[in-house]
């Protein structure tokens, strides 16, 4: 469990503005994910009496959410009985086909890769 400590601590840590990690029940799989997610302000919101939100770096929502949003080890509590199997066997990629658990590989590699390629070229 301190691996997953490590691992929300650097979800918060290293999040930078305008992107927030998310880690909240995908509605498919019944099972707690991650997802970067740029958050989208504009600063005429300000002008309709919306005020900019706080957002943190980790939002961890229900049902993982810690009482404290910013206690690590409460929050990874909650999260390791959810996905203590699955980490420990180096399972990370769900197969819809297979309904289960996969090793990371290359093809998650290049997911990624891809991903981020993606979100830096098309930037607002």
């Amino acid at each position: 469990m301190t691996a997953l400590c490590s691992l929300l601590s650097c979800f918060r840590d290293e999040t930078e503005d305008p992107y927030v990690v998310r880690i909240f029940l995908c509605p498919d799989l019944k099972q707690p994910v991650a997802s970067i997610q740029q958050i989208r302000w504009h600063p005429n919101y300000a002008r309709w009496g919306m005020e900019k939100p706080i957002w943190r770096p980790l939002d961890i929502q229900a049902p993982y959410q810690p009482k404290d949003h910013d206690d690590i080890v409460d929050a990874a509590q909650i999260l390791w009985p959810n996905i203590s199997t699955a980490i420990t066997n180096g399972n990370f990629s769900y197969s819809k086909s297979l309904k289960s658990y996969l090793k990371f590989d290359d093809n998650d590699r290049l997911f990624i890769t891809e991903a981020l390629t993606y979100d830096k070229d098309n930037q607002l």
